[in-house]
């Protein structure tokens, strides 16, 4: 971590102890642990908007019926081959 900042955070003491415990399976140091959560959770919030945004944008434009027989189509054509 080339360019970091040090701080300083509360957290519950259970989840301390977590943090320890996983440490100690791991390895990893404290800020490790907490880096790769935080990012982790920021993935996961970028994922949930991303997904947001796409269900907001197909309500407002859903496909047409002839669009889903063309797709269908396809579909069956290509995965119909296949044994299962």
């Amino acid at each position: 971590m080339a360019n970091t900042v040090k701080t300083a955070i509360a957290i519950p003491r259970e989840d301390y102890e977590l943090v320890e415990a996983i440490r100690k399976e791991t390895g990893k140091s404290r800020s490790q642990i907490l880096v790769e959560a935080f990012q982790e959770w920021v993935s996961r919030r970028r994922k949930e908007k991303l997904e947001s945004h796409y269900e907001a944008a197909y309500r407002k434009h859903p496909e047409r019926l002839d669009e889903l027989k063309t797709t269908l189509k396809a579909s069956a054509a290509v995965w119909g081959k296949d044994t299962w």
